[in-house]
């Protein structure tokens, strides 16, 4: 898929930033193909992937010190902001501070996007991810039927195969 892309003309020197969820399939195929570029996890996935390392009565606070991060203002405030995170979770959340402490540099790297109105759009791949969901509502069965002569079709069909040898 990546060289494809490539192939297609979205070449190495085009691409300023990578924005990823996690995946460990693409993140091995970027190695390969955009090698030189700054990757940027999905804030938004990172923060429900790190809930699981959060004790239940602290999943709506902690949460919100991560959307301080990858809100701020600037590189500076949101390294502020990640110390503060530190400082206040360390003790009550080490798993979770563990894990955001190995993260922090991908979860920034938005901020060094020149056009700072870009960065509400690059820092997630909610974009992304409300596009996929979109097309799997339109292409899954309705749910309902479209017409009477659907429901009819489908209900004489149904029957025909469960009662073919039985008398009725």
């Amino acid at each position: 898929l990546l060289y494809n892309l490539c192939w297609q003309g979205l070449m190495d020197e085009a691409v300023e930033l990578i924005v990823v969820d996690g995946g460990n399939g693409l993140l091995a195929g970027l190695d390969l193909v955009y090698d030189t570029k700054p990757v940027e996890h999905s804030g938004a996935h990172k923060t429900c992937t790190g809930r699981t390392h959060v004790r239940e009565a602290d999943q709506e606070e902690v949460p919100k010190d991560l959307h301080n991060i990858s809100h701020a203002s600037g590189i500076r405030e949101a390294q502020r902001m990640f110390r503060r995170l530190v400082h206040k979770w360390c003790a009550q959340q080490p798993k979770a501070v563990a894990s955001l402490q190995m993260n922090i540099e991908k979860l920034c790297n938005f901020f060094a996007i020149p056009n700072g109105s870009w960065w509400r759009h690059i820092r997630t791949t909610n974009a992304i991810v409300l596009r996929f969901v979109e097309v799997r509502r339109r292409t899954r069965p309705m749910g309902v039927f479209s017409d009477r002569t659907s429901m009819e079709s489908f209900y004489t069909r149904d029957f025909s195969i469960k009662y073919h040898n039985r008398c009725l």
